[in-house]
């Protein structure tokens, strides 16, 4: 439980976080497909793309196979990922290779695929409770949404 001095700092705080998002818009990094990444960043985009690919490749995110030992059944299942390139606040770029979910898959129901997103709101609303009681830490995983396929 919360004293009044607490509850009001927190309603303050999120009322802040939500007008400077009303006044000022929400500001999102624009991400680049990679040709027209490549275009914008040049050597930089090549370099952050090269740097994530080698990346799932040393992680084992991916077994390579020769196109001709896949089965048609294989073949129609496979699907194209695209590498998104963007720039960071301080100025690197950063590469990133997501599956490109355009395409329907016949044997995943539309309900099961989530990439659930939390609001900014909802984390810094979050960090002001835990730092109440708690230290607070933050942490990165590197690519923590892969994992190896057979």
């Amino acid at each position: 439980m919360y004293s009044e001095d607490c509850a009001f700092l927190i309603a303050k705080f999120m009322l802040q976080i939500n007008e400077k998002i009303t006044t000022t818009g929400i500001c999102f990094g624009q991400q680049f497909i990679l040709h027209r990444g490549l275009k914008k960043f040049g050597i930089r985009g090549n370099d952050a793309a090269s740097k994530e690919l080698k990346q799932l490749l040393d992680r084992k995110c991916f077994t390579l196979r020769n196109i001709s030992e896949i089965t048609p059944s294989e073949r129609r299942k496979a699907r194209d990922a695209l590498i998104l390139l963007t720039e960071k606040k301080d100025g690197t770029i950063k590469g990133q290779m997501v599956y490109n979910g355009k395409g329907t898959c016949e044997w995943v129901s539309k309900d099961e695929p989530a990439s659930p997103t939390a609001y900014v709101e909802s984390i810094m609303i979050t960090v002001v409770i835990d730092a109440k009681d708690w230290d607070v830490m933050t942490g990165d995983v590197p690519n923590a949404y892969t994992s190896k396929h057979a």
